[in-house]
């Protein structure tokens, strides 16, 4: 038997202890209910239950959230109107469907052809399969829209108009660390120093100005502030880019970088779906029936959809790796399978098919400490050709210097290749040098073996110059003032083996410079497995080191790391580690040591370590973490047999807003500042340590920029009276900004009473109960309990069998009348 009569429609809410949960209805029907008695027994069938009576929307236009497929797609304004059958109904023009990532043309072309038609998602759909339900108690609209007709985008992209400002703010990130160590041998030395970073970012409008700097201080050379960068940006979001004034650095991904100051305009990759970002060969075949289409990588499905019978073409493949072909497999109605394979391989510069990125810059060379600051220009473009080929360009220089690449990346059966060719200008001492750098760039993973090869080359010619090379020698003056390298080989292989084996990691480089006749080599060799909770790890390395005074020395090393992780009952985090190594085949340093969370969310955690060196020399040492819901603070404290050394540091981000200062432990460029009232002592999922403050503010940070993200509430911790209306919010905000997520809350403070009645009298349940101001202020219960708010009446009347109740809260006795 159902809860309510529908007037027209399914069941919008339950009662269940004077509680409604709302259900989905269908947006054609009128939203219309009454509520049913018949399902009560006793004298609750006679009882006016009319209050729990639902009635429809009236027409008009309404603010909801959109959701295809279950993916939110916004918050749109959605027109409803009433039918001749006097229903209400949506309706949805072609402009409001492609805003949500539905193609109208695929759908039904005649339909998006027509100038002004709306109607519901039913009515498009030529097949009839689309269908759409509406909550009106949560304003969410909910399509279900066939494969075929959805855009190829990402489940947390959503249209540019959805894109969020934020609220005008002042994000300030902060890192200190102040560092004390002290030698008691004969020098009897000590060393002090202090550390301050700052990333200040202030938003309003669009608008957003960066600072970055940092301030040395130390016992000896005083203090001294370090700008790095200063940027005015503001996002061209038609075109998907980015506008930049101040102090920045240049484009490095095809020439040196340079730190200017002057304006750039750039593409910026993240206001694209996910799937243009990464390079994967678009696949097409043939369907010859309503047919399924895998696609697999290493073993693992990365996609797979249901197509009509035709050509299909898949635009949105994420690989898993930058190696490793893709096999389709076709699998038709009748039950015939039939499989292709597509190469794939990638490097940074191959691109989706018709995928452009470019990058103009301008402006008066601002490095350090440089004694010159010509102006520099700098231009870059790349664009995806097809499945094979990428094309890339670009020029740059300043004055005397000028170089220009050429190049392109190409997908083969062999795997990816990326090949450029620069040719540099440089005119020093009143003498011109011409020259040509080549490189050569290569990534492969084979099939079967899952091995992944990565390698990268570069030759350059002896009066060739890079940006960096013919900037840093042009400002000292003098011709041998930089190092300029000959040629360079880097290499990279990962090798997993099947399960319990573990896996082979190798990577080495060697360099050549021109103005010395020896080449360096370092290499790194490791091998990694687990036994359980137990991992290890044995590694051999050449590194270079460097002292202060421009000395270089090798060092070979050979470590040992083992990790032993205590099971707990919490989510806390608990590990015994040991770490050994030797150093140019002298036994040097073993260490162990013990790290532990205090609590279950790892807000606390405390380790201590111990190690051996050589020629019998001892330390020890420990360490703590704790992020409190303001900020994070550290601690070090070790001693050896000659020295002994301190350290604290505080780390966290300060959001000044209209309404205040709102604290958080961690620092992150894209923020939400999250309000709900009398919310204090609550959690945001996602963000550890993070709790609403007094004022019921709170941050999330780690927001992804342009992206759907989820801002959800766990209210363990707040006050037992405070009712969340909602726990999840979803917000897409710009680059930088501090968006603005309000949850409404309500302090419910209930009473249960359960009133002295005579005679074996009982009170109807669901019967409204009033104070003396004869307000609503609660209901009756299962078992005649009454529920009531907060309220300062000293009695409330119920309605009874024969006629009405007047109970005393304090006594709870009842006089039926």
């Amino acid at each position: 038997m159902d809860l309510y009569k529908k007037t027209t429609i399914t069941p919008f809410l339950v009662l269940a202890n004077i509680s409604f949960l709302p259900m989905s209805a269908t947006a054609e029907d009128d939203i219309r209910y009454t509520f049913n008695n018949a399902i009560l027994m006793g004298n609750a069938k006679s009882n006016d239950l009319s209050a729990f009576d639902i009635k429809s929307l009236p027409p008009g236009s309404y603010s909801v959230d959109v959701y295809v497929n279950e993916h939110w797609r916004g918050r749109h304004d959605v027109i409803f109107n009433k039918t001749k059958e006097g229903d209400l109904a949506t309706c949805h023009s072609a402009y409001f469907l492609e805003s949500v990532g539905i193609n109208t043309i695929r759908m039904n072309k005649p339909l998006a052809d027509e100038k002004n038609y709306c109607g519901t998602i039913n009515k498009w759909d030529v097949y009839g399969n689309a269908v759409e339900t509406f909550n009106a108690g949560l304003l969410e609209l909910r399509m279900s829209v066939p494969q075929a007709y959805l855009d190829n985008t990402d489940s947390n992209y959503v249209q540019p108009e959805q894109w969020q400002q934020g609220i005008p703010a002042i994000n300030l990130g902060y890192m200190a660390d102040y560092y004390s160590m002290q030698q008691r041998d004969d020098s009897r030395s000590s060393s002090d120093s202090a550390w301050l970073g700052l990333d200040i970012r202030a938003s309003a409008s669009g608008w957003l100005l960066e600072h970055f700097g940092s301030l040395d201080w130390n016992n000896d050379s005083g203090n001294h502030y370090s700008s790095n960068r200063t940027t005015l940006k503001k996002p061209l979001i038609g075109w998907k880019s980015m506008l930049s004034a101040g102090q920045f650095y240049t484009d490095s991904q095809l020439f040196d970088g340079l730190s200017i100051l002057g304006a750039s305009l750039e593409s910026q990759d993240q206001m694209h779906p996910d799937n243009t970002l990464s390079w994967a060969p678009n696949i097409r075949g043939m369907a010859e029936t309503n047919a399924r289409v895998t696609v697999t990588q290493d073993g693992r499905v990365i996609h797979q959809t249901s197509v009509p019978a035709g050509p299909f073409s898949i635009e949105s493949i994420l690989p898993a790796n930058t190696g490793g072909d893709l096999l389709v497999t076709i699998q038709e109605s009748d039950g015939r399978i039939r499989r292709f394979s597509v190469p794939y391989s990638s490097v940074p510069q191959l691109l989706k098919p018709g995928v452009s990125r470019y990058n103009v810059s301008l402006g008066k060379i601002d490095e350090q400490d440089s004694n010159e600051s010509p102006f520099a220009a700098q231009a870059t473009w790349q664009y995806g050709l097809n499945n094979f080929v990428s094309l890339y360009s670009g020029a740059t220089g300043f004055d005397h210097y000028q170089s220009a690449l050429v190049g392109a990346g190409l997908n083969t059966f062999f795997g990816a290749f990326a090949l450029d060719i620069t040719q540099s200008r440089f005119n020093f001492d009143n003498q011109e040098n011409h020259g040509q750098g080549y490189r050569l760039t290569y990534n492969r993973t084979l099939p079967l073996s899952q091995t992944s090869f990565w390698l990268e080359g570069k030759f350059n010619a002896k009066n060739f110059y890079g940006q960096r090379d013919a900037f840093e020698q042009q400002d000292s003056g003098l011709e041998y003032a930089v190092l300029r390298e000959k040629q360079s080989w880097s290499l990279s292989l990962s090798q997993p083996f099947q399960d319990g084996w573990g896996s082979l990691n190798i990577s080495g480089s060697i360099n050549k410079y021109w103005e010395q006749q020896d080449s360096y080599r370092q290499y790194s060799v490791g091998y990694s497995n687990n036994w359980g909770n137990l991992n290890w790890t044995v590694s051999v390395q050449r590194l270079w080191n460097e002292d202060e005074y421009g000395g270089v020395t090798k060092d070979d090393q050979v470590a040992l790391n083992f990790s032993y992780s205590l099971p707990r009952s919490d989510s806390g985090y608990t590990q015994i580690y040991s770490d050994s190594y030797s150093s140019n085949g002298k036994a040097s340093n073993t260490r162990m040591g013990f790290s532990t969370s205090v609590d279950e969310e790892n807000n606390m955690m405390l380790g201590i370590n111990a190690a051996y060196g050589r020629g019998g020399e001892m330390d020890w040492g420990m360490n703590g973490t704790y992020r409190s819901p303001y900020s994070t603070l550290s601690t070090t404290l070790s001693q050896g047999n000659n020295w002994h050394q301190a350290s604290a540091g505080m780390s966290g981000s300060m959001i000044a807003h209209s309404k205040g200062v709102t604290f958080s432990p961690e620092r992150s460029d894209t923020v939400a500042l999250v309000y709900a009232a009398d919310a204090k002592g609550a959690r945001l999922d996602g963000a550890p340590g993070t709790r609403f403050d007094s004022n019921g503010y709170a941050v999330m940070p780690w927001l992804r920029a342009w992206r759907v993200n989820d801002v959800v509430i766990n209210p363990k911790g707040a006050d037992d009276s405070v009712t969340f209306q909602q726990t999840q919010r979803k917000v897409v905000p710009f680059e930088g900004s501090v968006a603005h997520v309000v949850f409404d809350t309500k302090i419910n403070k209930q009473t249960i009473i359960h009133p002295k009645l005579h005679n074996q009298q009982t009170l109807p349940f669901g019967a409204i109960i009033k104070d003396q101001e004869n307000n609503h202020i609660g209901y009756v219960g299962q078992g005649g309990l009454i529920y009531i708010d907060q309220t300062q009446s000293s009695t409330v009347s119920v309605p009874s069998e024969t006629g009405v109740c007047t109970v005393d809260i304090k006594s709870q006795g009842a006089i039926c009348r």
